[in-house]
């Protein structure tokens, strides 16, 4: 039922995953971290920065969440047609939430811990959600990537 969902979270994820760490702007100054869909400096993104594609993105768009319309229209070439406009929302806010709680407010300093923290928190968001249809989805990757990473420490 949410296969047309599954390739959308594994790009979010995995993008996040596999460019290291999160995207964030330290550009007024160290104590004033904040979260961008794309990081001034370095070619990372946010989770949902994923999504959004070249031509769609602006910097017009940073600093407004998901529900905003400017962020909706972005990434609403993204959306598959069998998702209604409020489970795409739910969507997009949980892998938003979860990069920028992580990022801002969970403490974490340096890649590493992040990813540590943000995998775990994408999965609770998911297998916790209110909504049927993303309780749904296969999890079963992050569950991997979570097992890799632990794998990884062990062996250093």
């Amino acid at each position: 039922m949410s296969d047309s969902l599954q390739p959308i979270l594994e790009e979010a994820v995995l993008g996040v995953v596999n460019q290291g760490g999160p995207s964030y702007d330290t550009s007024d100054g160290p104590s004033r971290l904040s979260c961008s869909y794309r990081s001034r400096v370095g070619a990372r993104k946010c989770a949902v920065g994923h999504l959004i594609p070249d031509d769609k993105y602006s910097t017009i768009l940073e600093g407004w969440p998901v529900e905003h319309k400017q962020v909706r229209n972005a990434v609403a070439c993204r959306k598959p047609e069998d998702v209604s406009d409020t489970i795409w929302v739910m969507f997009l806010k949980i892998v938003q939430l979860a990069h920028d709680d992580m990022a801002v407010h969970g403490n974490c300093k340096g890649d590493e811990l992040f990813l540590d923290r943000f995998l775990p928190v994408v999965l609770s968001a998911f297998e916790h959600s209110m909504c049927d249809r993303l309780r749904e989805l296969d999890l079963e990757f992050i569950h991997k990537l979570i097992a890799e990473r632990k794998n990884d420490e062990r062996n250093q």
